[in-house]
């Protein structure tokens, strides 16, 4: 039967019916089969008339009162949500039935209305339930409606939903409406009758976005009711007379036409939507409506002049003219964009930050964690790790918000700067390797360093360098006198007025000399121990020794030069040779002992301890002699010279500006004088002069920071929270980290997570994908225009040889925005390099690359381009990002006036007269993208810190998914509600409408769209997930492919989904539900297990075994954290177990992208894989790359696939799936064995041993569980049963666990006669003996081999004629799955009667003999299958 059009050949009543029929057979269907479906139906049964009794049955429980309670608001949420959907459904109905009467696409009479009625109501009830449906009058015709909700401002949500999906549907449905309507005769009249409206061309100028929003207002709100009046009026608060000036004016008018209804309403939203823009209503969900809605007087006054002027008999489409475009005036223009200046000179306001509160509470909430504060030092204290609470829940940490902007932006910053000052070393080693290697004048290119060396401190020899060279050497020397001059810029107290004369005299020829022994404490350890080496052999006077020591010279130089120095000290006059080379010892000794005793890895801080203040690195150092240059490890490389210089003076200004900003915003004043013992010393600010404890607040200033490192800040007072955002603490590991052994282990976990990741392909091709989602999760296009000129950029500057200046300066511009190099995931593996940088391992490695010999620098290139391209992934969609939100904040700007005292000013006059707007506008948009995309440096500090533990990976990641994803939403709904900007709003639109799209529900999506294309049910996932013998995919989402020959492919992609941290808790609830009701568990336990499972899964990053770590802990333990034996373990003799020790230790240090050569290898050899060198080829590979192909089938378009996008599709083999899963129980079936074993012992008694029994079999039960839904699901996918018999026997199962199986029947494990006669030989007997002891585990047999698996229902919940031999009291499946206590137990089991009745002839009530019955799988009766197994 035509739903639109009449078909006379389907009008007779049967054919009507059976249509009905399969119309709502297919609405069940779709409940029946979609899991959120199903447990909003199994819910909302609730909502059914029940009685008394079971109401008050049900509010006796924990699990009933949710189950009540989720029920009336899923009552509420139906109506909510359906309501506005079949608001929109029906009013795109009624519109589409306008537009074809009227045009003549079809015939609209009261037959086609009735059938149209009539589905409407079918489907409705079927969805929601008749109990939410209820009839009413619709211009004169009875229709069925959804109930509106019944909690406070329901109504007016569920219209804001209704115009909120129309607008999605809208233009797109009414496009498709109108255009078919265009194509008859009656329709291109009234388009050519619209197109001479006036009204309408003028409305026109409202925009797409804007019409969209008229098009939902059409769709959702329904003539004949309250319309528009009705939720203005529900806002209007107090304003009674304004409220009943729109309620007079705008209520609804049942009596006039539809047509004229929906005129009306058109004009009626056009005036709303002028001052409104794209979303008009949208705008009243918000409770800062009467703080955001400033234009609300202009918005009043044009519907009261309206309705005077329909109280004239005036109103007509004129006089709705000139009130639209006298309120448009005041309610459509552009605001700015929502850009915040600050002013410089003002104090910032903290006193919302609970670490500044008087409540002491909230202060102590605020520094949980520290434990250093005296007034809260209490035994939680004493475990604190040092690192605040809210250092993990807060980017800023204890910053406040303005100073950690500020601490950003220098940041920003440094790296900016430093990567500048790289670029120009960059090009000058390229230059001087070119010229070194085309002119034989300049072979040697170490002299050539020092020639170009001695230039940037003596212009004057810039002329004698090769030409080539001697503009990048002049740039140098500028830039180095650039930044001397901001040294001179500073004040005196900062830099003294010596220090700049020196730099004043030394402009044009400073060049800062960098030393090995200040770049490291491992460097300067790594001398001073060779120095005691030579000290040793020099006293004893071991020639031999020192001429095989490779420093000998360099020592034996800096004694002959220090001597020379005190010699010409009076003290050191009459001192003869054997004294003075004491002494000379003594003062090389102490220099070495300075620089590798200093606990910290700053350049300054070492230096300092040789040269003594850190800003006299300006000095020249030109009077150090040679021996004693040597001695410190001169570098004498142009390039690092140039480097250390200009990075060293620029974080030291960096530095200093933040100091001083920090001290604008917060410093403080204090009074000179109290006047009572109470009374606050302070006045305003939180950074004082001297210390004090606010005896108002409680607030403690007592913390100073001391050093002149601290620049504004030295010597000033402030809480001990923000103290210690300045400094390095002891954090999780106390001084651990600083111990070189652990600082070998930080660099092997960093290496094995690089080799992983940054050394893995199909993880860049993931990594690329995943900055695609992110993009589209935000509303943007990431195949925009703009990926050329990102591409552009970042080849520049990472990977060309020749380098575009633009390009390249562009990317500076955006590390100054801290926009790019700023990975998440990468930002781990890089801070773990810097934690342990200059260590053994770092040193193997640099040993290691410099015996390819010639190749060394080739090795070192391959090496950097790859990490520079996992950066590069991640910089290429930022800056897609980034430029598209600039695009809309300018887009914005230019439809903008600038108010500038009296004048108002255009974008373009606006920009002339104010030139760093462009930079405000661009800070803005880097602002929005890393709020919204995973970005390092907004890491909260204590989840930066975790990287130094033995355990976890990857840490940053998932935290910056909650953060930018909470931000998303946050940022969304400031632009739509908040900006008052058209542009704005329909920014936000999209970015919201991306996040839902894409972020929350594109795998879903996905995979219901794969699952249709090839033929794959939701009963088929489903098996499919039982059969899934990985934990770490059983609550993955799955997409499906089906090749040619009919078979299936999954491939899990939350692999490839970087949104799905996020969803992984309400995506494992769901499944869990839907699990659930196969063996009816208790729904407290489904949503706490659910809970308890998806908080696992997210915060796994947090605790998992780190790769490193787990290869060390598989050794101890001889198998996997997962069960898995290592392989050979068990059987191998010493030696052997040594040899398996080294390869796994090997393992997590193989790059990820070898471990895919053995499948790629597999899957284009076939069968000779294994067979080629009697397996030998296979098992080397294997060894040699780390990765392992098992019994798995590869396909090579399988490979190929996965190789070159990353998306790995696994072939599904139902009977090697089973078999995994079989072996998983087998390890969980040990592990219950064990618990069970537990009952035995010295000081036992029985009641140990029962609740043993108890304990083991409530593990084992959810174990067995998840093989017989395994066994099953095999069949189900076409698993023969014989060989699914086979794969059981095979595993080491027996035949009478198969027949359980079968009879869908659990079957206990329990004690043994051996454990009997252990617990009669080491359990303590007392009043229970072994006979005894017999007979209670007797009864728990009974118990337990009476219970169903699957498919059980309770005898309670069931009526008497559906009975079934899986029917059975709830109290008996919890008392497996939920022991009570001993005596509680052995009092139930006492009440345990029955057992197996044996008669020829029929007894009521009873069941046959199990082995008697009829096998479904096979056919055949089960004791008869026992005569074939053996």
């Amino acid at each position: 039967m035509g739903f639109f059009r009449k078909d006379e050949d389907l009008t007779a009543e049967e054919r009507r019916k059976k249509t009905l029929e399969r119309f709502k057979l297919g609405i069940e269907t779709l409940k029946n089969t979609n899991p959120l479906l199903q447990v909003l139906s199994s819910v909302d049964v609730l909502n059914k008339d029940i009685s008394d009794a079971t109401r008050q049955e049900l509010e006796s429980s924990l699990g009933g009162r949710l189950a009540l309670g989720t029920a009336e608001k899923l009552e509420s949420t139906q109506r909510t949500v359906a309501g506005a959907a079949s608001d929109v459904g029906r009013e795109t109905l009624s519109l589409a039935n306008l537009v074809a009467d009227k045009t003549g696409i079809y015939d609209v009479d009261d037959e086609l209305l009735e059938r149209q009625e009539e589905f409407i109501k079918v489907g409705l009830e079927s969805l929601v339930g008749e109990e939410s449906i209820e009839t009413v009058d619709r211009g004169g015709r009875k229709v069925s409606k959804i109930k509106e909700p019944e909690y406070a401002g329901g109504e007016i949500i569920r219209d804001m939903s209704a115009i909120l999906g129309s607008i999605f549907v809208g233009t797109k449905g009414v496009d498709k409406i109108g255009k078919l309507a265009a194509k008859t005769n009656s329709g291109k009249k009234v388009v050519d009758t619209l197109n001479a409206t006036k009204a309408t061309r003028a409305a026109t100028k409202f925009g797409k976005a804007t019409v969209a929003g008229e098009v939902g207002v059409q769709f959702s709100v329904n003539p004949y009711e309250a319309r528009l009046a009705n939720i203005l009026g529900e806002f209007v608060g107090e304003d009674q007379e304004a409220l009943n000036s729109i309620v007079e004016y705008l209520e609804a008018d049942d009596n006039k036409s539809e047509l004229q209804n929906r005129a009306g309403l058109f004009v009626e939203g056009l005036i709303f939507a002028g001052g409104l823009g794209t979303l008009p209503l949208a705008y009243f969900g918000s409770k800062a409506l009467k703080n955001t809605f400033k234009n609300k007087e202009a918005l009043m006054k044009a519907l009261q002049d309206i309705k005077v002027k329909h109280e004239e008999g005036s109103l007509d489409l004129q006089g709705f003219k000139s009130i639209m475009k006298d309120a448009s005036n005041a309610l459509s223009a552009d605001k700015t964009p929502p850009v915040i200046k600050q002013n410089p000179n003002e104090l910032e306001d903290v006193s919302k930050l609970w670490q500044f509160s008087s409540n002491k509470f909230k202060r102590m909430i605020s520094k949980l964690g520290l434990g250093g504060d005296i007034e809260s030092r209490n035994f939680l204290s004493r475990l604190a790790p040092g690192i605040g609470l809210q250092e993990f829940f807060r980017s800023r940490g204890y910053f406040t918000p303005k100073t950690f902007e500020l601490f950003n932006q220098g940041q920003a910053a440094k790296n900016a700067w430093a990567a500048r000052a790289e670029d120009l070393a960059g090009n000058l080693e390229k230059q001087i390797e070119q010229v070194s290697t085309k002119y034989k004048k300049y072979k040697n290119i170490d002299d050539l360093k020092v020639q170009v060396n001695d230039a940037l401190q003596d212009t004057d020899k810039i002329k004698t360098l090769p030409k080539a060279l001697r503009q990048d050497v002049t740039d140098m020397r500028n830039t180095l006198d650039d930044f001397s001059e901001q040294l001179l810029e500073l004040p005196n107290s900062v830099i003294s007025k010596e220090l700049k004369k020196t730099i004043r005299d030394n402009m044009g020829t400073w060049l800062h000399r960098s030393y090995d022994i200040f770049e490291s404490s491992g460097k300067a350890t790594q001398k001073y121990k060779s120095f005691q080496k030579f000290k040793e052999a020099y006293r004893a006077g071991d020639q031999e020794a020192l001429d095989k020591m490779e420093n000998t010279k360099v020592f034996g130089n800096a004694m002959e030069s220090i001597k020379g120095i005190l010699r010409d000290q009076k003290k050191y006059k009459d001192f003869n040779d054997v004294s003075l080379n004491n002494e000379a010892l003594k003062e090389i000794d102490k220099i070495l002992t300075d620089a590798a005793g200093t606990n910290t890895d700053n350049y300054f801080a070492r230096m300092d301890n040789f040269f003594g203040s850190g800003r006299s690195m300006l000095s020249r150092r030109g009077d150090i002699d040679k021996p004693l240059r040597d001695l410190l490890g001169e570098v004498k490389s142009p390039s690092v010279n140039f480097l250390k210089s200009t990075i060293q003076i620029n974080n030291f200004v960096e530095d200093y500006k933040f100091s001083k900003d920090f001290l604008r915003l917060l410093g403080g004043r204090q009074r000179k004088q109290l006047t009572r013992a109470d009374q606050s010393p302070r006045i305003r600010g939180h950074v004082f002069n001297d210390g004090f404890v606010d005896p108002e607040t409680g607030i403690r200033y007592m913390t100073q920071l001391k050093g002149k490192q601290y620049g504004a800040l030295n010597g000033k007072y402030m809480t001990e929270e923000m103290a210690t955002m300045f400094g390095e603490r002891q954090g999780f590991i106390g001084g651990l980290d600083q111990m070189n052994w652990y600082k070998n282990f930080l660099a092997l976990k960093g290496y094995g997570q690089a080799s992983k990741t940054v050394f893995n392909h199909i993880t860049h091709l993931r990594n690329t994908l995943g900055g695609a989602f992110f993009t589209l999760a935000n509303g943007q296009n990431p195949f925009s225009g703009k990926g050329k000129d990102a591409a552009k950029a970042i080849y520049n500057k990472r990977f060309a040889n020749v380098k575009e200046e633009d390009a390249v300066e562009y990317y500076n511009k955006l590390i100054d925005l801290d926009l790019v190099n700023t990975s998440a995931r990468y930002g781990d593996i890089q801070q773990l390099f810097k934690d342990s940088a200059d260590t053994g391992v770092t040193r193997w490695l640099n040993d290691t690359t410099t015996r390819f010999g010639s190749a060394k620098e080739t090795v070192k290139k391959y090496g950097k381009n790859i990490q520079d391209l996992y950066i590069a992934e991640d910089d290429y969609f930022k800056i897609i990002n980034f430029e598209q939100e600039l695009d809309t904040l300018l887009k914005s700007a230019k439809r903008s006036n600038f108010k500038v005292g009296d004048e108002t000013l255009s974008f373009n006059e606006y920009v002339k007269r104010t030139p760093d707007y462009m930079q405000t506008l661009e800070r803005e948009a880097a602002n929005i993208v890393r709020n919204t995309l995973p970005t390092y440096s907004l890491v909260p500090t204590g989840i930066k810190q975790l990287r130094k533990l033995p355990f976890g990976n990857y840490f940053s990641f998932p935290a910056e998914m909650v953060r930018t994803s909470y931000n998303i939403v946050n940022q969304g709904l400031s632009e739509m509600f908040l900006s008052g900007n058209r542009t704005i709003q329909a920014r936000g639109a999209r970015r919201l409408g991306g996040f839902l799209g894409v972020g929350m529900f594109g795998n879903e999506g996905l995979s219901e769209l794969t699952k249709k294309f090839h033929g794959v049910t939701d009963e088929e996932e489903e098996r499919l997930r039982h059969l899934n013998p990985y934990d770490y995919a059983k609550n993955s989402k799955f997409i499906f492919y089906r090749d040619k020959n009919g078979d299936l492919y999954q491939n899990d992609f939350s692999f490839i989904d970087p949104y799905d941290t996020i969803k992984r808790p309400l995506q494992t609830a769901i499944i869990n539900f839907a699990h659930g009701e196969k063996t009816k568990e208790n729904l407290d336990k489904v949503l706490i297990d659910s809970l308890g499972e998806g908080m696992k899964e997210f915060f796994e990053p947090f605790y998992g075994e780190a790769m490193f770590t787990k290869a060390i802990l598989d050794i101890t333990r001889g198998q996997t954290s997962e069960g898995y034996p290592i392989q050979g373990w068990r059987e191998g003799n010493l030696g052997d177990k040594a040899k398996l020790a080294l390869y796994e230790l090997y393992r997590p240090f193989v790059p990820g992208a070898l471990q895919q050569v053995p499948k790629t290898t597999k899957s284009f050899m076939g069968d000779q894989y294994e067979e080629l060198a009697d397996g030998k080829f296979a098992k080397f590979l294997e060894n040699i790359t780390a990765g392992s192909v098992g019994d798995k089938e590869y396909s090579r378009t399988g490979q190929i696939i996965a190789n070159l996008t990353g998306f790995r599709f696994e072939k599904v083999e139902p009977e090697k799936l089973l078999e995994r899963k079989v072996k998983q129980y087998k390890r969980d079936l040990d592990d219950a064995r064990r618990v069970l074993q537990s009952g035995t012992g010295r000081l036992k008694t029985g009641d140990d041993v029962i609740k043993a029994v108890m304990d083991a079999n409530a593990r084992h039960y959810y174990a067995y569980k998840e093989l017989k839904l395994a066994v099953d699901a095999a069949r189900y996918l076409d698993v023969d049963s014989r060989k699914a018999q086979q794969i059981v026997l095979n595993a080491g199962l027996d035949r009478e666990t198969i027949r359980y199986l079968n009879f869908n029947k659990y079957k206990p494990i329990l004690p043994t006669e051996q454990y009997y006669k252990n617990f009669q030989d080491k359990n303590v007997q007392g009043a229970m003996g072994t006979n005894s002891l017999k007979y209670h585990i007797a009864k728990l047999n009974r118990a337990y081999t009476s219970m169903p698996m699957i498919n059980i229902s309770f005898t309670d919940e069931t009526e008497l004629e559906d009975y079934t031999e899986r029917t059975v009291p709830r109290e008996q499946v919890e008392f497996l799955r939920d022991p009570p206590n001993v005596d509680e137990a052995k009092k139930r089991l006492g009440k345990i009667e029955g057992g197996l009745i044996e008669t020829e002839e029929d007894i009521p009530n009873t069941k046959d003999n199990p082995a008697k019955r009829i096998n479904p799988l096979t056919g055949m009766p089960y004791i008869e299958e026992d005569n074939t197994w053996t």
